[in-house]
């Protein structure tokens, strides 16, 4: 499913009824500032959140257990990402040019994560990936396996069926 372009929506509409959805993509919603219906939809595998400038938390998200690919681009007042204790299947998480946030969830990343993309995020939390050290460095570290990629390259990731492109990655902690 895809919401596109929706310029005065402020909330995700009602897909309370289809409890089958399994993606869904948000895109260019400058006016949403939560997805308080999202999180009920416990079939959901990927999500995308583009362009959505005043959703400034995704913590309406917890109960998205299913989710194996979370992308959330260009949301410049984002400061909170969801509790991602309970996401047991999610292997790919981009987060790009979401300036206002500051740190990862408290909770730390799910285990099942294999590919962590930090790029154009807050200066501080960036940072941390640049130096290798800090608090939330050190949720990705302790990731067995995970592979993290902090630079530019991977801006077109996620355009294609696969969600993913490595050809042009170039800054990987594997």
């Amino acid at each position: 499913m895809s919401v596109n372009r929706c310029y005065d929506l402020e909330y995700l509409p009602v897909v309370n009824n289809m409890p089958s959805i399994q993606k869904l993509h948000l895109t260019r919603c400058p006016q949403v500032m939560h997805l308080s219906n999202a999180g009920y939809h416990t079939a959901m595998k990927e999500l995308a959140i583009e362009s959505c400038d005043r959703l400034s938390s995704l913590k309406e998200l917890r109960g998205l257990v299913s989710l194996t690919k979370l992308k959330v681009t260009c949301c410049s007042d984002l400061v909170l990402l969801p509790d991602m204790d309970s996401y047991y299947s999610l292997g790919l998480l981009i987060i790009q040019h979401c300036p206002l946030l500051r740190s990862l969830p408290k909770g730390g990343l799910p285990v099942s994560l294999k590919v962590f993309v930090l790029t154009g995020c807050h200066q501080a939390l960036e940072e941390q990936f640049q130096q290798k050290e800090g608090a939330d460095w050190n949720k990705v570290a302790a990731l067995p396996g995970c592979m993290t990629c902090t630079d530019e390259s991977s801006e077109h990731w996620g355009n294609g069926d696969s969600g993913m492109n490595f050809k042009n990655a170039t800054n990987w902690r594997i």
